[in-house]
């Protein structure tokens, strides 16, 4: 049951997101300066399905930043999106280790940002999920 309401919820935001962040570029100025996105959680899933989209539907000036704690599993899926869209440039995507669970972390990939000059940053999806089933016990006990 939790994992469903979970889900929902997931594909709710997911849906949202894509909603607001759809009327929010196509409000956008037309200018040819890079917006760079970070999504966060982006290995698989809603967050690889959100890069994806935002690299295969907007301008060439759109950038991302794939985001995820498990670097193999990051950089697999930077390369997997590559793979299935050829006609994307290799530059508009980056792949950043972070675990938002972590403020080291966190602070980690803030500067490399910087230190790539990845900035400014366009806008953050954070879709980074957290695991509700080792403290369940706290809520149901």
């Amino acid at each position: 049951m939790h994992g469903t309401t979970l889900w929902i919820s997931q594909l709710l935001s997911f849906i949202w997101i894509s909603t607001s962040f759809t009327q929010a570029m196509s409000s956008s100025p037309s200018s040819s300066a890079v917006q760079r996105i970070l999504v966060t959680g982006a290995n698989k899933g809603i967050g690889k399905a959100i890069c994806e989209r935002l690299l295969t539907e907007y301008g060439d000036n759109t950038h991302v930043i794939l985001s995820s704690r498990n670097e193999e599993l990051g950089k697999q899926a930077v390369e997997d999106i590559l793979k299935q869209n050829q006609q994307i440039d290799k530059e508009r995507l980056q792949y950043l280790p972070m675990d938002t669970s972590s403020d080291e972390s966190v602070q980690a990939a803030a500067a490399k940002v910087q230190e790539n000059g990845w900035t400014p940053l366009y806008g953050i999806i954070n879709n980074a999920g957290v695991s509700l089933i080792a403290s369940q016990n706290l809520f149901f006990q």
